[in-house]
């Protein structure tokens, strides 16, 4: 995003989009931006760029749709909702989450890439369920481009 430096960029999980530039420090710009989307969404929201890179993993293979959150995922059964979340927490590297027809899951975490996520969590899906696909990359949930 244009702007001077330092910078943030905070996404809140409603469409919630907030800016800060020219501030005193990327500590700030990040502190301001999610104080202003927290208080606009009623919820936290997430610092995804500082200055002009991104700070958590963007799907490039598939298209992000929302913030991922395991308490609204349909496809995945609502047994297995809370394990997932836990497992999901403060992840390194990529992460994946693939769900099948009944509602089981296959996870990948700090995986080096993306594909290896998404594949990782694919092969782990189909050893507990059939016809899994991939339903996040990252903190985003996915579908395919």
């Amino acid at each position: 995003m244009p702007g001077r430096a330092p910078k943030a960029l905070a996404l809140g999980p409603f469409g919630g989009v907030f800016f800060m530039f020219a501030q005193e420090s990327a500590e700030e710009a990040s502190r301001r931006a999610l104080e202003l989307c927290g208080n606009s969404a009623g919820v936290p929201c997430m610092i995804v760029a500082v200055n002009d890179d991104f700070v958590v993993p963007v799907p490039m293979t598939m298209k992000a749709v929302s913030f991922f959150r395991t308490a609204n995922a349909t496809a995945i059964a609502p047994e297995f909702r809370d394990e997932v979340a836990s497992r999901l927490r403060n992840p390194s590297g990529w992460s994946a989450v693939a769900a099948g027809t009944r509602g089981r899951v296959g996870l990948m975490l700090k995986a080096s890439s993306e594909q290896n996520a998404a594949d990782g969590a694919l092969a782990d899906c189909a050893r507990h369920d059939s016809a899994c696909r991939v339903i996040a990359i990252g903190p985003f949930a996915v579908e395919a481009k």
